[in-house]
């Protein structure tokens, strides 16, 4: 989740730049981190506050006996782009396999399905299906 704040000015230092003193009572309240802003000019833009989500390593050397976690298997090039930006929005990495006339979305792999299993449910927690297959 992530909290935005407008009061641009309110929170900021004059110059574009968040004020630490005056976002102090935000950061420790809200229990979030800075995650950065957008800004028109000095006077007018935007604070983002919420949790990061840690960005997946890229997929490693392939596992021999392991777990593939897959968000999404499309026949149209164009619809596996449109998840792939989704997902990336989101906070998490994915790279995409193409075989058997399908691009399959992948988006971990584990030796323990547990580790898998963890990140099906960081997935499912904002509304993204997954799935796990075995290699």
């Amino acid at each position: 989740m992530t909290l935005q704040f407008r009061s641009f000015m309110k929170y900021s230092d004059g110059k574009g730049n968040m004020d630490l003193a005056k976002c102090a009572s935000l950061l420790a309240k809200y229990e979030y981190q800075y995650l950065g802003k957008d800004v028109r000019n000095n006077q007018w833009g935007h604070f983002y506050f919420g949790h990061k989500i840690a960005a997946l390593a890229a997929v490693p050397t392939p596992i021999k006996n392991g777990y593939i976690v897959q968000a999404g298997s499309f026949s149209v090039k164009a619809n596996d782009t449109k998840q792939a930006k989704k997902i990336k929005k989101a906070g998490f990495d994915a790279i995409v396999k193409q075989g058997a006339g399908q691009y399959k979305m992948q988006c971990g792999m584990f030796e323990v399905k547990v580790k898998a299993d963890a990140l099906v449910a960081r997935f499912k927690a904002v509304e993204f299906e997954a799935v796990i297959k075995t290699v």
